[in-house]
């Protein structure tokens, strides 16, 4: 049996009335929800390593007293809760997607994509024009691509005047998807940016697929946000990507992830 004296119980009553005090004064940290698909190195479902776009931004947040809660789903899912304000944040648009859904994004870009085309390795097939890659197509070969993804305004003029070419991969792993098509003939080129790819590749420890070829130059990837929170968190990201590469710590995440800077 423990016995309380009288000062020590006012002791503990003072500790405990100062411990409410210090903790009412705490800033109330409001909570993100950041919405993308997997699409690593950028997104990844890896716990450990969630892409380094998704470490780089929920860092930057967490240390402005954010708390961000991660959600992959497919793109054109993520880009639809967007515009209803359902999700604060979507990851690695390009300006092409911005300008399409009519969306507030980042000034500073958080990376670069490609247009890339992938092969199996048995077959020669490499790109080299627009029409030859048309030609391709009428010929009876598919080409794998993501629902929601955009490949620049030459391509996807492609994609609405020809979509007999094109087989469409969805879901919360359409990358994956793709690849597997591909090893299995269902489709005959895989087009996707280059780094996901490889990365893929890397994952599985695949040899089965060669690089053919690339279209256009990189296009830049941004943050979109949703119209309710333009004014607060715009200028936090923009300014911590900035701090980030000034800092080294972009360095150092992309090392980490294998890549090289975009700038």
């Amino acid at each position: 049996m423990s016995i309380i004296l009288p000062n020590m119980r006012a002791f503990l009553q003072v500790k405990l009335l100062l411990t409410l005090l210090f903790c009412s004064f705490q800033p109330y940290a409001k909570k993100i929800t950041i919405a993308s698909d997997i699409w690593c190195p950028y997104i990844c479902q890896d716990p450990q390593q969630p892409g380094y776009i998704v470490e780089m931004i929920d860092d930057i947040l967490h240390n402005k007293n954010y708390n961000t809660k991660n959600e992959t789903i497919p793109l054109a899912r993520a880009i639809k809760y967007l515009e209803q304000g359902e999700v604060d944040i979507v990851l690695g648009l390009t300006q092409e997607h911005i300008e399409n859904y009519n969306l507030i994004r980042t000034n500073v870009p958080v990376g670069n994509a490609s247009s890339d085309f992938f092969v199996n390795r048995a077959n020669s097939w490499r790109f080299s024009t627009i029409e030859q890659l048309e030609a391709y197509g009428n010929a009876g070969h598919k080409i794998g691509i993501i629902k929601g993804y955009v490949y620049g305004p030459v391509l996807n003029k492609l994609i609405t005047k020809k979509p007999e070419m094109f087989s469409y991969a969805h879901g919360d792993f359409p990358l994956q998807l793709l690849i597997k098509q591909l090893k299995s003939g269902r489709i005959d080129i895989l087009l996707d940016s280059r780094n996901a790819v490889f990365n893929e590749l890397k994952r599985e420890d695949s040899g089965e697929l060669s690089f053919a070829g690339t279209y256009g130059v990189e296009a830049k990837l941004y943050i979109a946000l949703a119209t309710h929170i333009e004014a607060e968190i715009l200028p936090i990201i923009d300014q911590g990507i900035i701090e980030y590469r000034r800092t080294g710590k972009l360095a150092k995440l992309l090392t980490k992830y294998g890549i090289s800077d975009w700038q």
